[in-house]
């Protein structure tokens, strides 16, 4: 529905009048219609790629991968379910990264580029990337594997 009122509405509105020119309004609709196709298309092939690893076992050949990952650590996966946990968080944060990289540098050359917000070097995107990575992993594996061993702890809650 925003998409529709941002692209019908040609005209500043009369609350913004004063505030902001003709100009500033055109660049900033034209944005906010780019940005929305974009987000749909995205959208969709998310939806798609979602449904794909539901509906063919994704999940399931990825949580026996990061069993496979920790068995070949050494590591028994049925006595370490914290660690397998940990091991699927990190394979799976690291193929939706994959995945979303192409979408990702898609906006910020394409669509921020030809907007003129866009700042960063092809080294810098890839860098930031990867510390986003590296970050979440840090972040979410402690918080994870206190939560499975809650759920352990607490079989019979």
């Amino acid at each position: 529905m925003w998409r529709c009122v941002v692209e019908k509405n040609k005209l500043v509105p009369a609350e913004l009048r004063g505030v902001i020119d003709r100009e500033t309004f055109d660049k900033a609709r034209a944005y906010a219609i780019d940005k929305g196709k974009f987000g749909l298309a995205e959208s969709i092939y998310s939806q798609i790629l979602g449904t794909g690893v539901m509906v063919y076992g994704g999940l399931p050949w990825l949580w026996d991968t990061a069993g496979s990952t920790i068995a070949a650590l050494g590591f028994e996966p049925d006595n370490n379910e914290i660690l397998q946990t940990i091991a699927f968080l990190t394979i799976c944060n690291g193929i939706t990264s994959l995945l979303n990289l192409p979408w990702s540098a898609y906006f910020t050359f394409k669509i921020e580029q030809k907007h003129g917000f866009n700042k960063q070097t092809p080294g810098f995107f890839i860098k930031d990337k990867l510390k986003k990575l590296a970050l979440t992993q840090i972040i979410s594996a402690p918080v994870v594997a206190g939560l499975v061993y809650i759920i352990k702890v607490k079989k019979n809650y």
